[in-house]
C-alpha cells in the first residue's frame, strides 16, 4: 500500500492523527498512567460524595430548624418556607450545598473523560496490533 493511501486510512479525530506515531510500549505506559489517574479520581469522588452529602444534611437541618422556629413564632404557614430559605445562615448552607453538588458532577465528568482516554488508548493498541499483523 502506498504511503499516501496509508496516511489517508489513518484514523483521524477532528482532522488530527490520533495515533501520533506512539509505539505500543508508550501506549502501555499511557494506559498505566490513565489507570492510576482513574483510581485517584475514584478516591477523590468518594470524598466529594461524602462532602456533598454532608452539605446537603447541614442545609436540611438548618432549614427545618428555621421552619420550626418560624412556625413557633406564628408566621403565616404560606410564607414560612420562603422566609426560612431567605435566612442568611440557611441561604449560605444552600449555596455550599450547590457548590458541593457541582464539584461532584464535575468530578464525574472528569472520570468519564479518563475512561474515554483509556478507550482511545486501547483502540490505538488494537490498531497497532492489526498493523503489525499486516506488515
Amino acid at each position: 500500500m502506498g504511503k499516501d493511501k496509508k496516511r489517508r486510512l489513518l484514523p483521524r479525530l477532528g482532522g488530527i492523527n490520533i495515533f501520533n506515531n506512539e509505539t505500543p510500549a508508550e501506549l502501555m505506559d499511557e494506559l498505566d498512567e490513565l489507570k492510576m489517574s482513574l483510581e485517584k479520581k475514584n478516591q477523590e469522588l468518594e470524598k466529594m460524595a461524602r462532602s456533598k452529602a454532608t452539605a446537603n444534611r447541614d442545609y436540611k437541618i438548618a432549614l427545618n430548624k428555621k421552619i420550626l422556629e418560624l412556625r413557633l413564632d406564628k408566621q403565616p404557614a404560606t410564607l414560612v418556607s420562603k422566609i426560612a430559605e431567605g435566612d442568611e445562615e440557611v441561604a449560605q448552607l444552600a449555596f455550599e450545598k450547590e457548590i458541593e453538588e457541582s464539584l461532584y458532577f464535575i468530578a464525574l465528568e472528569s472520570l468519564d473523560n479518563i475512561r474515554n482516554a483509556i478507550d482511545i488508548t486501547r483502540s490505538k493498541l488494537s490498531w497497532h496490533k492489526v498493523e503489525l499483523g499486516n506488515s
